[in-house]
């Protein structure tokens, strides 16, 4: 009888085990924290360390997409949280929707107005870059100025606001090198159609 319980206990323990320990450091960390931040849970630089700070944006995010709140890091939580289902951390953008109203113009319009540089704003990661905006077909590409490419994983798209004559659009981003690929309501890909994480994140960002 008490073999059988601690059987029982090892082998809840080892389903409630969270796939990293404190001061666990891995690409698969780094991917989480660049998650977590394009959600808006995680608002410093991306180590790729695990710790207190990245246990307590994993709790926000099992807290805003109604999970049991534990920390704990379990494989059916890291599909949620890499698809298209994840909610973002709402109140990480309120103050920003508020300040900058946003246009729900499409690509369309906006890349008449396009004849130089523009802001962007990193809604997830609390800084400021600006572009040199090429044409491209349905999208925009830039180069990074004044943020690292290090900073952001190759990986995810990130929502942005761009500020293009004084106006502010949602878009969202993802970068190649040190390229960025900026993508607008209704853009078109390099595959003829639009890209659907592109498109979710604009939508979530026009949405607040």
């Amino acid at each position: 009888m008490i073999k059988e319980i601690a059987c029982v206990m090892m082998v809840t323990a080892s389903l409630m085990s969270s796939k990293f320990a404190a001061r666990d450091m891995n690409t698969d960390i780094y991917a989480l924290q660049s998650r977590l931040a394009s959600l808006g849970y995680f608002n410093i630089k991306i180590t790729g360390m695990y710790g207190t700070l990245t246990e307590t944006a994993f709790k926000k995010f099992q807290n805003a997409n109604g999970f049991e709140v534990t920390g704990i890091v379990t494989d059916e939580q890291l599909s949620y949280l890499y698809s298209l289902k994840a909610k973002p951390n709402l109140d990480s953008r309120r103050n920003i929707s508020a300040n900058q109203p946003l246009s729900s113009d499409s690509f369309s319009d906006i890349d008449k107005k396009v004849t130089q540089s523009f802001d962007i704003n990193l809604v997830t990661i609390n800084k400021t870059a600006s572009f040199k905006v090429n044409r491209s077909q349905g999208y925009l590409t830039g180069e990074l100025q004044n943020i690292k490419a290090d900073d952001l994983n190759a990986h995810l798209r990130y929502p942005v606001i761009a500020t293009i004559q004084g106006v502010n659009y949602p878009a969202s981003m993802d970068i190649s090198g040190n390229q960025a690929n900026l993508h607008f309501k209704d853009s078109i890909s390099f595959l003829g159609v639009p890209d659907s994480e592109h498109q979710f994140n604009i939508n979530r960002l026009l949405g607040f």
